[in-house]
Parts: C-alpha cells; sequence; structure tokens
C-alpha cells in the first residue's frame, strides 16, 4: 500500500488533488522504514520462542548457499518492473498491471523455473478462489456496516470535530491519526478514503505547512495499521486465510507487529522530511 504501484495512492490523489506520481514516489522511504520496523519486531517476536523451543531454526546457511539462491531467484526481478513499468509508461490502468503481473509471473514460473504444469496450475486456481472468498465475505461485513455508519454521519462527524478544536499542528496530526485508526479497526479502506476522509480536506487548510504528499502518506500507513487491527481488521484475516492460519491465533501473536507499524507511523508524522518526492 505505500510501495508502488499502489491503488490506494491513486484514490488518495483524487481526494487530496496532489500528484499521484507524487504519492507513488514519496511512499518508497516510508515503505522501506516500516518494512524495517517490521523485521525488527520479527526478530524479537521470534527469539523468545526458539528459546523456549517453541520454533525450531533450520542450520545456519553460508554466504556463499545465500548468494547462490539470490542468483537463482534473481529473474522474478522482472516481476515488478513490468508492473511498475507498465504504469510509469502510461501503457496500462493499475488494475491492468495487475493482469500483466500475473502474465509475467507465468511467463516465468513456465520457462525459468520450469516447474509450473497443469497440477500446479490448478493448484493455484484453487487457493486464489479459497483466499478470495474469504476476502469478499470480509469484505461484504466491512462495507456494510461502513455503510450504516455513514449514512448515520458518525466518521463525517469525527473528522469534522477533530478539524474544529483549534489544535497545534502535531496534535492536530495526532488527532486525525488517532480518529482514523480507531475507525480503521471497523471500516473497510475504501469507506475511510471515499467517506471519511472528504469532509475532513477542508480543515487541513488551516494549517499551511501541512504537506498533503506527506500527510497522504502517513495517513495511508494509519490505515494499514486499521486494516490489520481487530475487530474488522480486513487485512490481518485475509493473510490468515492464505496462511491457512486460525484467525485468532493469528490475531493473539500480531500486537508487536502493529506496535512497528504505529511506531513508523509516529516517526514520520514528527519528521516528515523523511518523506521525499
Amino acid at each position: 500500500m505505500l510501495i508502488p504501484p499502489s491503488i490506494a495512492f491513486i484514490i488518495l490523489g483524487q481526494v487530496l488533488q496532489v500528484n499521484v506520481g507524487d504519492l507513488f514516489t514519496a511512499g518508497i522511504v516510508p515503505g522501506i522504514i516500516c518494512t524495517a520496523f517490521l523485521c525488527i519486531a520479527a526478530y524479537f517476536w521470534i527469539r523468545p520462542k526458539v528459546k523456549r523451543g517453541e520454533i525450531r531454526l533450520d542450520r545456519a546457511y553460508s554466504w556463499a548457499e545465500r548468494r547462490k539462491a539470490f542468483v537463482a531467484a534473481a529473474p522474478m526481478i522482472v516481476l515488478p518492473l513490468a508492473i511498475m513499468g507498465s504504469l510509469w509508461g502510461g501503457i496500462c490502468t493499475p488494475t491492468e498491471a495487475a493482469g500483466v503481473g500475473c502474465f509475467v509471473a507465468l511467463l516465468v514460473a513456465k520457462f525459468y523455473f520450469r516447474k509450473f504444469g497443469w497440477e500446479e496450475a490448478k493448484a493455484s486456481v484453487t487457493n486464489t478462489v479459497r483466499s478470495a472468498a474469504a476476502i469478499f465475505c470480509i469484505i461484504v461485513g466491512s462495507v456494510m456496516f461502513g455503510r450504516v455508519l455513514a449514512f448515520m454521519y458518525i466518521p463525517q462527524r469525527l473528522g469534522a470535530l477533530a478539524g474544529g478544536m483549534g489544535l497545534g499542528l502535531h496534535a492536530f496530526k495526532m488527532t486525525i491519526f488517532g480518529v482514523f485508526g480507531l475507525l480503521g479497526m471497523f471500516f473497510d479502506s475504501f469507506v475511510l478514503w471515499l467517506i471519511a476522509l472528504p469532509p475532513l480536506v477542508p480543515s487541513l487548510a488551516l494549517y499551511p505547512s501541512i504537506d498533503l504528499v506527506r500527510f497522504g502518506v502517513v495517513f495511508q500507513l494509519i490505515v494499514m495499521l486499521g486494516a490489520v487491527t481487530p475487530p474488522s481488521g480486513i487485512v490481518l484475516y485475509s493473510a490468515a486465510a492464505g496462511a491457512g492460519a486460525g484467525a485468532m491465533g493469528t490475531v493473539r501473536e500480531s500486537p508487536l507487529f502493529m506496535v512497528a507499524i504505529a511506531a513508523a507511523a509516529i516517526l514520520l508524522i514528527f519528521v516528515p522530511g523523511l518523506i521525499l518526492y
């Protein structure tokens, strides 16, 4: 959602009236920072489990083995290049670029790795249908719940309230992102982008020092945090479905990773210069 291609930034560009290309560029460094924080969280999550014997690590691999594995996997770089090239070149829309990515992945699997036949295709389709069914069930529930609350004007009132409190710059940012972090626990991302955010945009003009591109990047990071936070947590449950893991077990193991995303968001709120474009 932060590192392009990102449908989120295309929608935010329209809502905030900023250049989508600037949002794409601005999301790269925050995406790397968030990834680094999540890697640190993964390290501190797994170490106690290894010591208690809950997880057994594989043998240590030499640098020669790692280099060999990297070289063998290197052709997969054509996948993001194909997606980004078709987008930046103006050849495809984001949805069409997803199709390009799928086609290129099939070509690499078939002609480079030579491990993709009818059995693998059948397994891929089956797993995709199962994951998509679980995701769409969650989306239907989230959108229905979000529409009901939207008709009650709850997101709009919360946004207007935060914008009319006369807060200082950082207090305003923390309030806005806190409100949307809370809303993200219950609403689908599309509800936040298209229903809850637009009423807030005029209040951003009260703070001329707010850079709308940087605001959009941090806003999307907050939306990401809400998307992995119960009770809605559509990304969290989707990941559990894709991994074949229990939903409640996944929720129990997720707090440290939520803290990592929140820490990245707070860092970017107070040091917006890290968001380059």
